[in-house]
């Protein structure tokens, strides 16, 4: 996985330089993912680690990123609720009523990298209708696409 790096590693210079991939994860350390510390910390961490970085970037600057933060958290009963933030320079305090799955974010995912959606997410609700999210044209992502060789 030549992708699979820490997350300091590069991401300041590639927020900076608009070499973001189309489609990213970033999973926090247990110190730092609410699970084995406070809210607070959790928050600060991604203040201050990942959107501090990424809004002064041209990505974000252009309107080419798009921000997806969800909680893991399940409460084992039925109707459960996880929170998802979809946060993007065309959302402001948009609340979206459409039921979304994990299988929406597989489905959000596939439309941003122009892949086609696997298995349950062709049929999941799409995030990117229920927010709004305006994605990039195919020739646009072609141009801007940075294939690994070798």
């Amino acid at each position: 996985l030549d992708y699979d790096v820490p997350f300091a590693k590069n991401i300041v210079a590639n927020a900076a330089n608009a070499t973001l991939p189309s489609a990213g994860l970033v999973v926090p350390i247990n110190g730092n993912n609410a699970h084995d510390c406070s809210l607070k910390v959790a928050d600060a961490w991604f203040r201050d680690q990942v959107m501090a970085k990424v809004f002064n970037g041209p990505d974000w600057k252009s309107g080419r990123l798009a921000v997806v933060l969800t909680a893991d958290e399940d409460n084992k009963k039925q109707g459960n609720r996880v929170l998802t933030s979809v946060i993007h320079p065309s959302q402001v305090g948009k609340v979206v009523t459409t039921s979304l799955t994990t299988y929406s974010l597989s489905r959000l995912v596939a439309e941003v990298t122009q892949m086609p959606a696997l298995r349950n997410a062709v049929k999941a609700p799409s995030m990117s209708s229920a927010f709004g999210l305006p994605l990039e044209p195919m020739s646009d992502a072609l141009s801007r696409a940075r294939i690994p060789t070798g």
